[in-house]
């Protein structure tokens, strides 16, 4: 097992060991923290993920997207590698899909809108701004092929939160992580 392997393992078994009470709570003051950003007040248009088993909730923020009058769109995962969003005008157009995950239908038209603000999963962060996905890359791949001007942004439990994380030259940064103690830019 490579050390990213190892590091991302380690850092699954720390989010995994959170209560589920820390969890909800912390959840709730990450998403009272960016929604009282500027960046979320003036954007427009958000494309987030719906958390799955123990990430930072975003069932809550994506309610309050849709009701602050934000378009909002969601990730399908159309193949092996790539990844497409898709708009939704309401959380009852989700439907279960991968792992149990909520996502829209496959068949919608994808999002016909560029996003102010990206909102990606993660398994590690560090003040660096350097994020570990699942291993996958959907998000390193899809966040090379955004405009500069899309704000990247990871939700995160500070536990979560590293000095330095391995990288490597295909992992994108982020422009901001928002924790339950603090927003790091």
């Amino acid at each position: 097992m490579s050390e990213k392997q190892n590091f991302r393992k380690e850092a699954l078994a720390i989010r995994r060991a959170l209560s589920q009470e820390d969890r909800n709570g912390f959840s709730l003051e990450i998403v009272k923290s960016f929604r009282e950003l500027d960046e979320y007040k003036s954007a427009k248009g958000i494309f987030l993920y719906m958390s799955y088993a123990d990430e930072v909730s975003t069932t809550e923020l994506a309610g309050n997207c849709i009701s602050d009058g934000k378009r909002i769109a969601f990730p399908v995962c159309v193949s092996e590698s790539e990844m497409e969003f898709k708009e939704v005008s309401s959380l009852s157009e989700l439907k279960s899909g991968f792992k149990g995950i909520l996502e829209p239908d496959r068949d919608k038209e994808n999002a016909a809108f560029i996003p102010d603000i990206i909102i990606v999963p993660g398994v590690a962060f560090d003040r660096g701004l350097s994020r570990m996905g699942y291993g996958r890359g959907y998000y390193d791949r899809y966040l090379s092929a955004l405009p500069e001007f899309v704000l990247k942004a990871g939700l995160s439990f500070s536990i979560q939160v590293f000095d330095k994380i391995p990288s490597g030259k295909h992992d994108k940064r982020l422009d901001m992580i928002v924790t339950e103690k603090e927003i790091i830019r």
